[in-house]
């Protein structure tokens, strides 16, 4: 879920220590930038991505996904702590897994 506690209060509010202004878009800051951060939350979401355009909603995603990670397997269990493995739904497949291990004079 998208939403630092109380980052939401800062958008609207604004925040000195994070150079950022009552109500500015944070998807206009560049990435290394303080007020970066609060793109990923969902006030953010609704007031600065959904009113864009698609191609601008788009590009304004991508921002936040590259901060989010999805780690599933065919182990793991959908939906969380449930009985319904995901491998269970999925074509069967071999898998090769490569330990490579490189020596300090390379």
């Amino acid at each position: 879920m998208l939403s630092p506690i109380g980052d939401g209060d800062l958008i609207r509010r604004g925040s000195p220590e994070l150079r950022y202004g009552a109500k500015q878009d944070p998807f206009e800051f560049g990435d290394d930038h303080p007020a970066a951060r609060l793109r990923l939350n969902s006030t953010a979401f609704r007031e600065f991505v959904l009113p864009k355009d698609p191609v601008e909603q788009g590009l304004r995603l991508e921002k936040i996904w590259q901060h989010c990670l999805l780690r599933r397997n065919y182990r793991s269990a959908y939906p969380f702590k449930s009985d319904r493995i995901i491998g269970r739904s999925l074509p069967a497949c071999e898998m090769y897994v490569s330990d490579l291990t490189f020596d300090q004079e390379i």
